[in-house]
Protein backbone atom coordinates (compact mmCIF):
# COMPACT_ATOMS: atom_id res chain seq x y z
CA UNK A 1 0.00 0.00 0.00
CA UNK A 2 1.51 2.83 -0.68
CA UNK A 3 0.97 6.65 1.26
CA UNK A 4 -1.13 9.52 -0.34
CA UNK A 5 1.90 12.44 -0.25
CA UNK A 6 1.36 15.25 1.53
CA UNK A 7 0.11 18.70 -0.39
CA UNK A 8 1.78 20.81 1.85
CA UNK A 9 3.01 23.42 -0.97
CA UNK A 10 -0.62 23.57 -2.73
CA UNK A 11 -2.32 23.73 0.48
CA UNK A 12 -0.46 26.82 1.23
CA UNK A 13 -0.46 28.52 -1.76
CA UNK A 14 -4.54 27.76 -1.83
CA UNK A 15 -4.67 29.42 1.88
CA UNK A 16 -2.86 32.69 0.56
CA UNK A 17 -4.44 33.02 -2.41
CA UNK A 18 -7.49 33.00 -0.33
CA UNK A 19 -5.64 35.67 2.00
CA UNK A 20 -5.10 37.88 -1.55
CA UNK A 21 -8.23 37.93 -2.66
CA UNK A 22 -9.96 38.83 0.81
CA UNK A 23 -7.44 41.25 1.14
CA UNK A 24 -6.83 42.99 -2.18
CA UNK A 25 -9.29 46.33 -1.85
CA UNK A 26 -8.52 46.33 2.38
CA UNK A 27 -6.23 49.10 3.91
CA UNK A 28 -2.71 48.43 5.94
CA UNK A 29 -4.91 48.84 9.16
CA UNK A 30 -7.44 46.56 7.83
CA UNK A 31 -5.33 43.88 7.08
CA UNK A 32 -3.61 44.20 10.54
CA UNK A 33 -7.27 44.15 12.17
CA UNK A 34 -8.25 40.76 9.95
CA UNK A 35 -4.62 38.96 10.75
CA UNK A 36 -5.52 39.95 14.60
CA UNK A 37 -8.74 38.81 14.61
CA UNK A 38 -7.26 35.38 12.89
CA UNK A 39 -4.59 35.21 15.22
CA UNK A 40 -7.18 35.56 18.31
CA UNK A 41 -9.49 32.76 16.78
CA UNK A 42 -6.48 30.47 16.84
CA UNK A 43 -5.27 31.44 20.41
CA UNK A 44 -9.08 30.65 21.14
CA UNK A 45 -9.25 27.22 19.42
CA UNK A 46 -5.63 26.13 21.33
CA UNK A 47 -6.86 27.11 24.57
CA UNK A 48 -10.47 25.54 24.13
CA UNK A 49 -8.42 21.97 22.65
CA UNK A 50 -5.45 21.88 26.07
CA UNK A 51 -8.75 22.62 28.61
CA UNK A 52 -10.39 19.61 26.30
CA UNK A 53 -6.96 17.21 26.71
CA UNK A 54 -4.93 17.93 29.76
CA UNK A 55 -1.49 17.22 30.22
CA UNK A 56 -0.58 14.60 32.04
CA UNK A 57 2.94 13.19 33.63
CA UNK A 58 3.73 9.90 32.15
CA UNK A 59 6.56 9.47 34.25
CA UNK A 60 4.78 9.56 37.11
CA UNK A 61 3.81 6.12 36.62
CA UNK A 62 7.50 4.84 36.54
CA UNK A 63 8.48 6.30 39.88
CA UNK A 64 7.14 3.83 42.65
Amino acid sequence: MEAEPMRAVELVRLIRDEHAQALADKSPDEILAYYHRAAQAAREDARAWEEAHPRTLRCADSIG
